[in-house]
């Protein structure tokens, strides 16, 4: 081999390694870098699949939000809605018969408690139309609402002052479940100057004390 021939594959081997160890380097560290890369985008695939539960826990308070927005605001409306679920007058065998015939009218609709109790008092002559059976259930349910603590509560609250006047009723206050507080108050109410008082005392008026 010649002089000439040995000096031109040296220089090949030469530049053959200088090139393999300028570009080698970028391939290895392209092979490094790409499960970073991996790495990196799988915490944002993980954050997104998160969302979706803290969007529930976000619905969750907004409904118990509204659940607690929507409360019962007075004692008759409380017992409007916890009487549907007591003993149903329209559903019992003294009452049903009657309710169907001069309160559903032809409805299929259960009727509330409190309902049943405005139909039969808005009815004419309702002492010769509703059976005797029916009346005496009826008159236990007012009977009962009466000795409801929650009015006791309410008819010290709306009528505080009032009962600073009233001697005839003081001795009552305190006594939740008798029913005395509140019959006390009806018959004094043409003397009831307090006008949350007159309006609480007129809704017991209208569904307990009604024959």
């Amino acid at each position: 081999m010649s002089q000439r021939q040995l000096i031109f594959l040296y220089l090949f081997i030469l530049f053959t390694d200088v090139f393999a160890q300028k570009f080698h380097p970028k391939l290895e560290n392209n092979d490094r870098e790409q499960p970073q890369s991996t790495d990196r985008i799988q915490p944002s695939i993980y954050s997104e699949r998160k969302l979706p539960a803290n969007n529930r826990g976000n619905n969750d308070n907004q409904q118990q939000s509204v659940v607690d927005q929507s409360r019962p605001r007075s004692s008759i409306e409380s017992y409007r809605r916890s009487s549907s679920s007591s003993a149903a007058l329209a559903s019992s065998n003294e009452c049903k018969f009657d309710v169907q015939r001069y309160c559903n009218k032809g409805s299929q609709q259960l009727l509330s408690n409190l309902k049943v109790l405005q139909c039969v008092d808005d009815l004419d002559h309702a002492v010769n139309l509703i059976s005797k059976e029916c009346q005496h259930l009826i008159y236990k349910f007012k009977y009962n609402m009466t000795l409801d603590p929650h009015f006791d509560d309410t008819a010290e609250r709306q009528c505080s002052k009032d009962l600073k006047v009233f001697d005839e009723c003081k001795e009552f206050i305190g006594k939740r479940g008798s029913g005395r507080l509140v019959t006390c108050l009806y018959d004094l109410l043409p003397n009831i100057t307090e006008s949350s008082c007159r309006y609480f005392i007129k809704q017991m008026q209208a569904v307990v004390f009604n024959d």
